[in-house]
């Protein structure tokens, strides 16, 4: 299996709004065990009527809610059974463990190039940072990313396994940018950019035209136009500077 296949399958995924990185653990408008509600833990991030809330507290019957506006305000268990969602956030090497398999079979691929491995690893955990990225890139692991030796790719499968096991979750570094991840608000406005560069030039959206490209663009920090065209002509097949030139000058 080569990587365009995989981010095709991705993509796919995307448009039937499978979360990759989520689990839902209540959905809106399901009840809830009673034993289940009283476990919901001060300090919790959940969703209720649409918004994000941080739990206050919980006496076993009624819950403490505090709004992204900085407001406190009280629901009982029928009204979260109506209104409330918890989702069970994982950490990127739980993400990352997911798919041992498919690193498995890269690994023992002769076709598959240590890049392969290192972008489907930062395509489905977002969970490298930009330093990370960068010592694959142009760094000390830079000699090595060609590479389709079955021990490299071992000893590359290590590196990435440790290197996420030492990240944050992903909604720590939602919910607060968090710096040290790299996925932060330089990640978001290197996105946008992109996103707002489309929408003026083309008038449509790109984020849901373009969901795939839409995801790696936000898990790469400081993402250039040169890297953008290689997983662009790769995902797409077809010449991005030169299908979309208005768009390939604008972007720094």
């Amino acid at each position: 299996m080569n990587i365009q296949c995989i981010l095709k399958k991705r993509k796919n995924k995307t448009m039937k709004h499978i979360k990759l990185f989520e689990k839902f653990t209540k959905d809106y408008m399901k009840k809830i065990d009673l034993k289940d509600f009283k476990k919901i833990k001060k300090g919790s991030k959940i969703k209720y009527m649409g918004g994000s809330v941080s739990v206050v507290d919980n006496n076993g019957y009624v819950l403490t809610l505090k709004g992204e506006d900085g407001k406190t305000f009280t629901v009982n268990k029928a009204q979260f059974d109506h209104g409330g969602m918890i989702i069970e956030r994982k950490t990127y090497q739980e993400k990352f463990k997911e798919e041992e398999a498919t690193y498995k079979e890269m690994i023992n691929n002769p076709n598959q190039r240590v890049y392969d491995m290192v972008d489907f690893a930062q395509f489905t955990t977002g969970g490298m940072t930009q330093k990370q990225w960068e010592m694959f890139m142009y760094g000390r692991y830079k000699k090595d990313l060609q590479s389709k030796d079955t021990k490299i790719k071992e000893k590359m499968y290590k590196v990435l396994n440790k290197w996420l096991g030492e990240s944050v979750t992903e909604s720590s570094s939602k919910d607060g940018g968090d710096k040290s991840n790299g996925n932060s608000h330089h990640d978001d406005h290197t996105s946008k950019s992109i996103a707002q560069h489309w929408k003026d030039i083309y008038g449509e959206e790109f984020n849901s035209k373009y969901p795939a490209i839409a995801k790696i663009v936000k898990s790469r920090p400081g993402i250039d136009k040169r890297e953008l065209k290689r997983i662009w002509d790769e995902t797409y097949g077809e010449n991005f500077e030169e299908q979309y030139p208005a768009l390939w000058q604008k972007m720094d």
